[in-house]
């Protein structure tokens, strides 16, 4: 299974969204009525700060591996 994530700004319309509802030849499986990918990139940045300045080795050591997808 493919799974993307599409970020659309429809200005001031508010289009209509339904489970199920068929999307590029696949069906809608989930709706967050904000920008969550920028919500991730200032999670990302956080996490980054706080890898920065931590003193603790097992912190510092699973946002690296948190970050690399593991």
């Amino acid at each position: 299974m493919s799974t993307y994530t599409y970020v659309v700004d429809h200005g001031e319309e508010s289009p209509a969204v339904s489970a199920g509802m068929v999307l590029n030849g696949g069906k809608l499986k989930g709706v967050q009525f904000a920008d969550a990918l920028s919500k991730l990139d200032a999670l990302e940045e956080l996490l980054l700060d706080i890898q920065a300045t931590t003193e603790c080795e097992k912190t510092e050591q699973q946002i690296n591996e948190f970050l690399a997808g593991k």
